[in-house]
């Protein structure tokens, strides 16, 4: 078994300290004489003992023929083959469970959360760096010594301090609108701006694209609207930012300008605070690129030995090629009125109290257009990791790990404030568990992130410097961000190797809602987010993980089963307009968005005991079957949506179907075989299971050297190819689909092939790591 050869420090406490022998083979020393005198077993006293010691040595013989006869006899059966697991040697406690519910204090979490508030700590910057030694300081006192700050040098993008961005409406020199920043964000030391955005001046009719989706642009072109050199105005909403600009530059836009539309906000919710609402003024940003991770060293760490390529071709670095700058929604207003052409369909409309029309251009005249001016810095900066462990006493070399970023755009009460602040509370907790006597079984390790709003960079990068240690040793991520948008009901994004850890963990906790007060988390995350909507028996509804957070590269490159929890609205999608604006202030999150810190407290309740669960469990709490039910029930969706078009192209879904059947069955049997050894208490057995539970995520990876989406390398489930954000069955091989449906040539079908191979491989390497195929002999095998 793997634990044999992983190292002394899998077998248990009780091992020999004499493994290693130093044997003297020097030679001979030249021997003494000694002159003799009569022994012990001369005359009759020396024949009496040495009949005694013919039969001790006899009976000795004979019991370790019987003990020997006895093992070769147990050897027989594996299963008994086990060393049993000896008394207290570390399982779940659920009195240490108590002391993290009971412990949690809500003013530690509102001081970092005011921390967290005190101005923008943006990655690369100055207040960066500050906040990262701030939090080392703070983890080492909390009581984990093995806390340490990685720096990395990735290439990230700045607006230029000198130059500012400008929009503007120009009749040839003559400027009639020019944007400009007023309130909250007048008051910010860094201007909006697009990440990764290239430098530009450029002049162009503005053209309404909607969100700038696939289909927006083909109801553009079918209207004989001309994209040529014009400068398309976007909403925010329903895709990537960074998908918007790339679909505006295949469709031969010059230019994009992004805003968020009050239609896409609960502005009309009945007493929503006026605090919550989108603010006319606000300005969103973020970053546009679509990857994780550093674009100048996409597949090393980025460290100053490392070789970065110039930086003349973005498209090779995966970055933009047009200018990109965001408005706000006044400004947007301003831009959208008056536009020629003719008038948007009905479900483009949006909440500006104007007519929303197509273009191209203004209604004032054929010389009226728009001016975007972009001075965007790239550069390499520092960024700084913060790495805390608490290593393991009985398996160090198996990794719970546990994250959330700490850098943000503005000042980020609520992305990522209370996420940091859970995760500050978080270490804190430990660090008084261990000072009251409990040691985790396996390591954990806490980790505060940098750069992660511009694409996951400091997480991946930390990836990228330890993939061979981290695939072969991680357990399982859980992922903190923006902790609380709302105060309705847990939500979790997680593979679905998790759900058995979820489910357990928060049924240890407690509502905390005064009128649910005998119900646990789980009692109302299920009553609130059913799977099955109006099923009161169904469980809660849980999502496999897309992209979108620093859990995109331990999952969908590492194959690393992760989680996302956070406590939201009743609508996830619009449940905290102030994001990525100047808005997003302590006094929002306090008193507006959880009051007394409620939801926080208690998300710092649920990802404690999860966390417990899964370093101190002897048996991981994780279900093979839990992740065959998941594909069952979205394969019978894709079934139904392509098996025809699969048939018409002659592309045959049987063996697919079939590889799925098999994986059902060995997920069930690997269940039933888990339980048994549970329940017998064989430790060195239940150690190679969770070994096999955690390779089964690894086994849905593609192979490194496939050339397609080489960052998302899932097989099963990973972003959807239209939005970047929605997670979808097959992703790569869906992709595929689409993409041969509009080209529609004999090549593009061929790829599909190729996925679907890839599809079914991946499923047939998972029913072989849960049934060690190798060990087995199959029928018709010689």
């Amino acid at each position: 078994m793997a634990d044999y050869i992983r190292g002394k420090k899998t077998y248990t406490k009780w091992d020999a300290d004499t493994d290693n022998v130093d044997m003297d083979l020097s030679p001979e020393a030249p021997r003494v004489q000694v002159a003799s005198s009569p022994g012990w077993f001369s005359g009759t006293k020396g024949r009496v003992l040495r009949v005694l010691l013919v039969g001790v040595i006899f009976l000795v013989g004979l019991m370790c023929g019987y003990v020997a006869r006895k093992s070769m006899r147990d050897l027989s059966q594996p299963m008994q083959a086990s060393c049993p697991v000896p008394g207290g040697i570390y399982s779940f406690k659920e009195g240490f469970a108590e002391q993290l519910l009971t412990g949690v204090d809500k003013k530690n979490l509102d001081s970092w959360l005011q921390v967290m508030n005190v101005e923008h700590h943006m990655a690369g910057s100055e207040r960066g760096q500050q906040l990262a030694m701030r939090i080392e300081q703070a983890w080492k006192l909390y009581g984990v010594d093995n806390t340490r700050t990685e720096t990395f040098k990735p290439l990230l993008s700045f607006p230029d301090k000198e130059h500012p961005n400008e929009v503007r409406i120009m009749r040839g020199t003559n400027v009639l609108f020019n944007t400009s920043e007023t309130g909250a964000e007048a008051a910010m030391t860094v201007k909006p701006f697009s990440a990764y955005s290239p430098n530009g001046i450029v002049k162009g009719k503005p053209v309404y694209a909607h969100y700038g989706t696939e289909a927006d642009f083909a109801l553009l072109k079918s209207k004989n609207i001309d994209l040529n050199n014009s400068i398309a105005i976007i909403r925010y909403g329903k895709i990537h930012r960074g998908y918007k600009v790339k679909l505006a530059e295949e469709n031969g836009v010059a230019a994009v300008l992004l805003y968020s539309d009050p239609f896409d906000s609960p502005a009309d919710r009945a007493g929503l605070p006026v605090e919550l609402r989108l603010q006319g003024d606000g300005v969103e940003r973020g970053s546009l690129k679509s990857y994780p991770g550093d674009p100048g060293t996409p597949y090393l760490p980025a460290t100053d030995d490392v070789y970065m390529p110039p930086r003349s071709d973005r498209k090779s670095l995966g970055l933009p090629s047009i200018p990109v700058q965001p408005v706000s929604y006044n400004d947007a207003r301003r831009l959208l009125n008056n536009m020629s052409g003719s008038m948007a369909p009905v479900e483009w409309q949006g909440r500006l109290n104007i007519t929303y029309n197509l273009g191209p251009g203004y209604n004032t005249g054929d010389d009226v257009q728009v001016e975007l001016s972009v001075h965007n810095i790239l550069q390499r900066a520092n960024i700084y990791n913060v790495i805390g462990v608490m290593m393991g006493n009985f398996e160090p070399g198996r990794y719970v790990i546990v994250g959330c970023h700490h850098d943000s755009w503005t000042k980020g009460a609520g992305d990522p404030g209370t996420g940091m602040a859970a995760l500050m509370e978080l270490v804190r907790l430990f660090g008084n568990l261990r000072k009251n006597g409990w040691s985790p079984g396996r390591t954990l390790v806490f980790a505060s992130w940098d750069a992660e709003e511009f694409g996951m960079v400091g997480s991946t990068e930390w990836i990228q410097a330890h993939e061979q240690e981290l695939s072969f040793r991680t357990v399982a991520y859980i992922n903190l961000d923006q902790a609380v948008s709302g105060n309705s009901s847990l939500y979790a994004l997680a593979s679905p190797l998790l759900r058995q850890a979820l489910k357990e963990a928060t049924e240890l906790v407690p509502c905390h809602e005064g009128s649910h007060s005998d119900m646990s988390v789980y009692d109302m995350w299920r009553m609130r987010k059913p799977r099955v909507p109006n099923d009161a028996h169904a469980p809660p509804l849980i999502m496999p993980p897309a992209s979108g957070s620093d859990f995109a590269s331990f999952l969908l490159g590492l194959g690393v089963a992760s989680a996302h929890l956070q406590f939201v609205g009743r609508d996830p999608a619009s449940d905290y307009p102030p994001y990525h604006t100047a808005y997003d202030t302590y006094q929002v999150v306090v008193n507006q968005t959880d009051p007394g810190l409620r939801s926080l407290a208690t998300l710092v309740r649920v990802v404690g005991v999860l966390l417990l669960k899964l370093v101190d469990s002897l048996q991981l709490p994780m279900h093979a079957a839990d992740y065959a039910e998941q594909i069952r029930l979205d394969y019978t969706v894709f079934e139904k949506s392509y098996s025809q078009l699969l048939r018409d192209h002659n592309i045959d879904l049987e063996p697919l179907s079939k590889a799925l059947v098999q994986f059902e069955q060995a997920a069930l049997n690997f269940h039933d075989n888990y339980e048994e050894m549970n329940k017998n208490n064989l430790l060195l057995a239940l150690q190679e299971y969770n070994d096999r539970l955690m390779q089964l995520e690894r086994a849905f990876l593609l192979p490194a050297a496939y050339p397609h989406h080489p960052h998302f390398r899932h097989v099963i489930y990973g972003p959807d190819v239209d939005s970047g954000y929605q997670s979808v069955l097959f992703p790569h091989l869906t992709a595929a689909i689409a993409s041969a449906r509009q080209d529609n040539h004999s090549p593009s079908w061929n790829r599909v092939r190729e996925c679907l191979s890839y599809v079914v491989h991946a499923l047939r390497s998972a029913t072989n790591v849960l049934s060690s195929a190798v060990l087995t002999r199959h029928s018709g095998d010689r």
